[in-house]
């Protein structure tokens, strides 16, 4: 995860012009991480739920092969790290527009 989160903050930078921007655009690690681990954990479940509708009924079953499955993991992190930094950004940049009214 942090990998993945150092790379999206790479992506990131070149529009900020500072590292300091980039901290108030986006916030601390420790931020990141706890954002994250609670999006996936809604991800996770939401896919495992929509796992009843295809016939598997055991929800806790489903969020195991999930976990178990690497490359649907993969996708998840990679989709949730990149929607986490998005919603910590524009919850940073409308911080910021209140602050300067």
């Amino acid at each position: 995860m942090e990998n993945k989160i150092s790379a999206v903050r790479k992506e990131l930078k070149p529009f900020c012009e500072t590292d300091a921007e980039l901290e108030s655009r986006i916030g601390d690690d420790e931020l990141i991480t706890s954002e994250l681990i609670a999006n996936t954990k809604i991800r996770l479940l939401w896919f495992a739920m929509n796992e009843v509708f295809d016939g598997k009924l055991d929800v806790k079953q489903n969020i195991l092969e999930i976990l178990n499955s690497k490359s649907r993991l993969e996708e998840i992190l990679r989709e949730r790290v990149k929607t986490t930094l998005d919603i910590i950004r524009q919850e940073r940049e409308c911080e910021l527009r209140r602050e300067k009214l």
